[in-house]
């Protein structure tokens, strides 16, 4: 990526480039996305470029591309984001998108990152070949102890009044199986809204237990909504 200069890589014979995809569930993503991306410019103090679409108005998907290559290759050393690449990348821009990936212009200094809630729409050819996405890194949804770890954060931040004790912070980590950290977030939102209504001490458990119940509610219906857009795909 960029652990030698590019004089270095270029000494060497080496092309400092890289591609890498990042799958997640359309639940778990977004958080742990920027998390990660931020986390990312921090360690490598390199400029950021996200492309969140290729659409503009009075113009095709081409111009885009190569506008944003030519602004990467610019910028370089960067790092390039490509927020979901199943919707970016279309059977009409396909062709035209893998040229530019694979350097008719030198794309030399560019870290490419390419995020997908669909990793299975994905054509091979952009995931499979060197060069291109070659690497994946995955992210699932948070384990108990993550759950456990987030709750314990928010405890810390909370005015005590609002804390769970021990065993009500346990009993929600445990209940909260299948959340995502967007989901959690959101948990812990609604739940001090609603604990406001009625504020006194210890009565968040209460709350909290009523809020899981609702946010899995929510999840359930999102999620057979996201499997009728898995078993029909957007063409």
């Amino acid at each position: 990526m960029f652990k030698g200069s590019p004089l270095q890589c270029s000494q060497a014979r080496l092309i400092s480039r890289s591609g890498s995809a990042c799958p997640g569930s359309a639940a778990c993503y977004s958080l742990a996305r920027r998390a990660t991306v931020k986390a990312l410019a921090n360690a490598l103090g390199q400029p950021i470029l996200y492309v969140r679409s290729f659409r503009r108005a009075g113009g095709p998907d081409e111009y885009s591309m190569q506008a944003v290559f030519e602004r990467a290759r610019a910028a370089a050393p960067c790092v390039l984001v490509l927020e979901d690449l199943d919707a970016l990348v279309t059977r009409e821009n396909r062709s035209f998108f893998l040229n530019e990936m694979d350097s008719f212009a030198v794309n030399r200094g560019i870290l490419t990152l390419a995020t997908t809630n669909y990793p299975e729409r994905l054509d091979p050819a952009i995931v499979k070949r060197p060069s291109r996405f070659d690497r994946t890194y995955r992210f699932d949804l948070p384990a108990v102890e993550e759950r456990a770890e987030y709750i314990r954060r928010w405890n810390e931040a909370a005015q005590p009044e609002m804390r769970l004790g021990a065993d009500s912070a346990r009993a929600v980590a445990a209940a909260t199986e299948g959340f995502s950290f967007a989901y959690l977030k959101e948990l812990f939102l609604s739940a001090a809204l609603c604990w406001m209504e009625g504020p006194s001490p210890g009565a968040m458990e209460p709350v909290m237990c009523d809020q899981v119940e609702l946010l899995r509610q929510q999840m359930e219906a999102v999620g057979a909504h996201d499997e009728g857009d898995r078993d029909n795909p957007p063409r």
